[in-house]
């Protein structure tokens, strides 16, 4: 019910949600498109203006979610849509956490979320806040301009260690275009301590 309320341009609509035959059942909005995470792979590095739009589109649904005590948890590039027009969109809420009344869609304390995209606060298991997102859409964005995301390791368990206490590397010293002032940008919103 939370999340059918959020009803916004840059976030995909959930028209119904159900049972049927013993499955829950969503009835989405249908977007012709593609996901952000295959214009990321088709292109391997995403011109900064693109990639930037994209990350504009997707803050202002965040803004608008995190204004409606909803917080999305797993955002990265294949939970953002790209319509034909360009606009980009925000879809599956499904491990979302709803703030309000401290009712929540699933439990604090759980490891949620994509290891590759995760907060430091959400690797630890602790109660998450609207930072997270952001820290979640800087991953995002530094993967469209650099071409991979800034930790890497052979396990989960190293991943998240990364995410824990490594700075990440300057996308300008892994070869991304981009300017000073975003660079900056992106490492503010990659911060460890929200």
């Amino acid at each position: 019910k939370a999340l059918a309320r959020l009803e916004h341009p840059n976030i995909v609509r959930l028209y119904n949600f159900g049972e049927e035959n013993g499955c829950f059942v969503l009835a989405m909005q249908f977007v012709e498109g593609q996901t952000f995470e295959d214009r990321i792979f088709a292109v391997g590095k995403v011109p900064w203006r693109d990639a930037c739009q994209v990350t504009i589109d997707i803050l202002k649904a965040l803004e608008f979610a995190h204004g409606q005590n909803v917080i999305h948890r797993d955002i990265k590039p294949s939970n953002m849509l790209i319509q034909q027009d360009g606009t980009a969109m925000i879809m599956d809420f499904g491990i979302a956490k709803v703030t309000a009344d401290n009712s929540r869609l699933t439990a604090t304390g759980q490891t949620m979320g994509t290891v590759r995209y995760m907060s430091p606060e959400q690797v630890r298991g602790e109660s998450v806040e609207k930072y997270t997102d952001i820290y979640s859409l800087g991953v995002s964005l530094y993967e469209a301009v650099v071409g991979d995301t800034p930790f890497d390791g052979s396990t989960h368990f190293e991943i998240m260690s990364k995410h824990l206490s490594e700075a990440p590397p300057s996308p300008r010293g892994r070869g991304a275009d981009v300017p000073v002032t975003l660079e900056r940008v992106l490492l503010r919103a990659l911060e460890k301590d929200p």
